[in-house]
């Protein structure tokens, strides 16, 4: 097992978890994301380099782990699902592992802190309970307001047709560490509630698949950077300093100031955020992506025309 290792994923594991940005979300923010992705990462290292009925199970507690952390995985269970041959070992395992990390909410939760829920969790995953700070959606607020609610809705209803198209076209052509990236550069792309600290998500998924990441590690971490200081510096909840180091921000003639406040304006941010993610898209996807779906459309139109030869014959036979 130690030999089917990539020397790579070894140092990308590395940089991920003791990188200064990554120990910063999680000492001073106090979020949980590089937790959720290093089990996701852990699920992806048992579902492709491995096919037995352990590693189905490491598997699938792993992605329980992940999703117990953040439902952010929920929407990885039929892709992992569909790839292991041992599905009922993959079910009970997951399901006794979910249920095993919950059982103090779920023990003490009624029918309606159920429901109530869930209904949150596909809130977030759909639509978002709130507006991010990158992508599309600050910049539709900016100009029209936050009135516009159909807005918000068509580009969630994008989100959900591409991870549609994905299961569709390629959850047999891609393995696992591939597909997590597709799903995690689409979210980026259309999510409306894209927060600073999901933007580590792609990060190992991004280097392991060799695309050109560079720019997003380095315009993320500055926008991390940014955007936290100008938050901080507003709420009062952390001297800026800890934040940037020794010097003032306190000083608008300070020229660091100036250069944040700059990456702070929604129409700058959000065309550099949403350059470098276009940056990251490998060669040939959109090609691919057309060809795919003049195939699906084919298929619809084949469909469509022999529908109505059938509906068509009984009549024939009556005239």
């Amino acid at each position: 097992a130690k030999q089917s290792i990539p020397d790579k994923a070894i140092r990308v594991f590395w940089l991920y978890m003791i990188n200064p940005v990554t120990i910063f979300i999680v000492s001073l923010l106090g979020f949980t994301d590089s937790s959720m992705i290093f089990f996701l990462l852990l699920a992806c290292y048992y579902s492709d380099f491995h096919s037995s009925k352990t590693s189905s199970v490491v598997s699938a507690i792993s992605l329980a782990i992940s999703i117990s952390i953040k439902p952010v995985g929920l929407v990885f269970i039929p892709f992992f699902f569909m790839r292991f041959r041992h599905k009922v070992h993959y079910v009970i395992a997951i399901g006794l592992t979910t249920i095993l990390l919950n059982s103090y909410y779920i023990i003490g939760a009624s029918l309606n802190d159920f429901i109530f829920l869930f209904n949150l969790i596909f809130l977030k995953i759909s639509i978002g309970h709130q507006i991010g700070d990158f992508g599309l959606a600050p910049v539709i607020v900016q100009v029209f307001g936050e009135s516009v609610s159909g807005i918000f809705r068509l580009i969630s209803l994008l989100n959900i047709i591409g991870i549609a198209f994905l299961y569709l076209f390629y959850i047999n052509k891609l393995d696992s560490i591939k597909f997590c990236f597709f799903i995690f550069l689409l979210t980026l792309l259309v999510s409306n509630h894209i927060k600073p600290q999901y933007l580590l998500w792609i990060i190992p998924f991004a280097i392991l698949n060799q695309v050109k990441s560079w720019p997003y590690l380095l315009f993320g971490a500055v926008f991390f950077v940014s955007h936290t200081t100008e938050w901080y510096t507003n709420t009062g909840a952390l001297s800026p300093h800890v934040a940037l180091g020794v010097f003032s921000i306190g000083d608008n003639g300070n020229s660091i100031n100036r250069f944040i406040d700059l990456l702070n304006n929604v129409y700058l941010r959000n065309i550099m955020y949403l350059t470098v993610i276009f940056m990251l898209v490998p060669k040939g996807l959109f090609q691919s992506i057309i060809s795919n779906t003049k195939d699906l459309c084919s298929r619809v139109d084949a469909v469509i025309f022999l529908s109505l030869i059938h509906i068509s014959e009984p009549t024939r036979q009556e005239a």
